[in-house]
């Protein structure tokens, strides 16, 4: 790599000051979350440092903006099947409860156990998500982690939990 083609910090910083906002409004506005857009607006950054040396200069804009998109669809797809997780989560917990909407003692216990087995950040996720409903933006940010983060490791824990959960033929 020669000396033009290293980043220095004057020029990523100007890209960053230019494209920044534009990018931001627009990832905001394809994903309809600010957080999840400012995780993305990160990610999309880091891509162009990893790919500095390879880009054509003159389209670091555009290039940003497609990198951006793509970014943006993988977090969306992410977030679309935690989503979904947690509504059969919701819908298998139903099918548990009598006409009072009480869930059988045995099965609360065994959710419980299932939650105790998985590794504590994965609790710790899954017990905000779903004990104190919080978005996983808002996790993410008491965590002090990454929203992707947040994301795997919720997905992994619902693979878990399904398999730990999954009824036993006998």
């Amino acid at each position: 790599m020669s000396e033009l083609d290293q980043p220095d910090s004057q020029s990523v910083e100007e890209h960053f000051r230019l494209h920044r906002e534009p990018l931001f409004r627009y990832l905001t506005g394809l994903l309809g979350d600010a957080h999840l857009a400012s995780d993305t607006l990160q990610a999309t950054f880091t891509k162009l440092l990893q790919n500095w040396e390879t880009l054509e200069k003159e389209n670091i804009r555009a290039w940003l903006f497609r990198v951006g998109f793509n970014q943006a669809m993988e977090s969306r797809r992410k977030f679309d099947v935690d989503r979904r997780a947690m509504q059969k989560i919701a819908a298998g917990r139903s099918a548990y409860s009598d006409e009072n909407s009480s869930i059988d003692a045995d099965q609360i216990d065994l959710i419980r156990a299932a939650i105790n087995e998985l590794p504590e950040t994965h609790q710790q996720v899954v017990r905000m998500r779903i004990y104190h409903d919080k978005k996983f933006a808002e996790i993410a940010e008491e965590l002090d982690v990454p929203l992707g983060t947040v994301l795997t490791r919720m997905r992994t824990a619902l693979k878990k939990l399904s398999v730990s959960l999954k009824p036993q033929d006998h």
